[in-house]
């Protein structure tokens, strides 16, 4: 799992409307805060839920008129590890999961995503699952938000930006969720458009 995630973080740009560098010197002067929506992301609305064996849940919502879709973001506890190479780079690693839910429309979900992500087309003859496992990695923690999009360390604030891999052990998928549940607010963005149709089919067994 990790020489997959090593490699693809060397080369990780941590700047830009889709990513967040890393907070080394946190503050108690957090900004207030309110989401915008970018274009660039795909925003939906997060409460907490009980977690078990020291997991975050939130149960997330996304609106479009007259559509409600619905989904679970079960995130494990992350574990810190060190790169190799001079700069002994160290971030948190842990595991994740998205879960259905009852009486959700995906069909609203899926078009945004697929605008965001790139993807070509919707898929099609979608298997159902009641999983989506990924693996994560936390490039930055009490970011604040800008207009267009990017994050930065100073002002703090409550976001936390996270880089998903799919499936498990590999990278044939990778897209960012940056979350911030003092706003009750999170966020799909795109890393790169060639994951765009391998994710929307991925997305559509559980969404």
């Amino acid at each position: 799992m990790i020489r997959f995630l090593f490699a693809s973080i060397a080369g990780l740009s941590l700047v830009g409307v889709t990513a967040c560098r890393q907070n080394q010197n946190a503050t108690s002067n957090v900004v207030p805060e309110t989401y915008v929506a970018n274009s660039c992301c795909v925003g939906f609305d997060i409460v907490p839920i009980q977690g078990v064996n020291g997991s975050t849940q939130w149960l997330a919502t996304y609106t479009s008129p007259g559509k409600v879709a619905k989904f679970r973001i079960e995130i494990d506890a992350a574990v810190l590890k060190q790169m190799t190479g001079p700069e002994k780079l160290q971030f948190k690693f842990g595991e994740g999961r998205i879960r259905p839910e009852p009486g959700s429309d995906a069909s609203v979900l899926l078009i945004d995503p697929k605008r965001v992500l790139e993807a070509k087309k919707l898929p099609t003859r979608v298997i159902r699952s009641n999983v989506l496992p990924f693996e994560y990695v936390i490039l930055g923690e009490n970011q604040s938000r800008t207009a267009d999009g990017s994050f930065n360390e100073k002002p703090a604030g409550n976001w936390t930006c996270v880089k998903i891999f799919l499936p498990p052990g590999g990278d044939d998928g990778e897209l960012y969720l940056n979350f911030n549940p003092a706003i009750q607010k999170a966020e799909f963005s795109e890393k790169d458009s060639d994951y765009g149709n391998y994710l929307l089919a991925k997305f559509a067994t559980v969404l």
